[in-house]
């Protein structure tokens, strides 16, 4: 389903928004520099702001706009829209549960994050902001082992899917990709650190493809505010009465 794959693709955004001063010069160590990003991560409580998503499919490309609202560790709202401003889906994600709304086809999903490859993407933002909790305490991910390879760059494989981060020696940019079996999902994010804007560290751009079906989704960041306050009521959404609870997959 279209829809469940950008929304897919933004909660995959929501938790690798990292604010704080502009650090120091970065350490050669490329674990001591995903530490120090790490720190800037803790630094976090909440961003919002406007994205631009491009949806492709079979070669068709449909633009769309929307609003995403982010509370740490890992709450999300996000509103997605056409350029007219009529609503395309509103989806909810807090502690692992996820309610989602496709106004186009007023149909509704509610269900928590599992391993089903349907849904496996919707607990990037889990895995990623546990990952830096982690690497914050100064330790590892205890998924896998990390290796470093040429380049600032580091490897870690973990059950069913294989990541990769890199590191921009010259200038505080780090890259990241997360490739699951069998060509499910690709990942592609950056973050950017920008002087005008106080070094603020956040991902600018992310890109997602599944090339066995064609499809992909592309979201980029036009406007944030982080740490500006969030109302706790943005993330409330409950399906209307009737609608079971379960795996987003098997009530699709």
């Amino acid at each position: 389903m279209r829809i469940a794959g950008v929304a897919a693709a933004l909660l995959s955004l929501a938790a690798l928004g990292c604010a704080g001063r502009r650090p120091a010069p970065p350490p050669a160590d490329p674990i001591e520099k995903l530490h120090r990003a790490s720190q800037n991560y803790a630094s976090i409580d909440d961003i919002s702001g406007l994205i631009d998503v491009s949806v492709s499919e079979d070669g068709e490309k449909e633009k769309l706009g929307g609003t995403i609202v982010f509370r740490r560790p890992d709450d999300l709202r996000l509103e997605v829209m056409t350029p007219l401003g009529q609503a395309v889906v509103t989806l909810v994600h807090r502690g692992g549960r996820v309610v989602l709304h496709d106004h186009r086809e007023d149909a509704w999903w509610a269900g928590r994050l599992d391993d089903d490859e349907a849904v496996l993407a919707f607990g990037v933002p889990v895995r990623l902001g546990a990952w830096l909790e982690t690497l914050r305490d100064g330790g590892v991910p205890a998924a896998g082992a990390i290796e470093l390879m040429p380049g600032g760059r580091m490897r870690a494989s973990v059950p069913e899917r294989e990541l990769l981060l890199e590191f921009d020696e010259n200038r505080p940019v780090v890259r990241w990709r997360e490739a699951f079996e069998g060509g499910l999902l690709v990942e592609d994010l950056r973050f950017s650190d920008f002087s005008r804007q106080g070094g603020v560290e956040h991902p600018k751009r992310v890109r997602i493809a599944w090339p066995a079906d064609r499809r992909s989704v592309e979201i980029v960041f036009r406007k944030k505010a982080i740490n500006r306050g969030v109302d706790a009521k943005l993330f409330e959404l409950e399906p209307p009465p009737g609608v079971p609870f379960g795996s987003l997959e098997g009530e699709r």
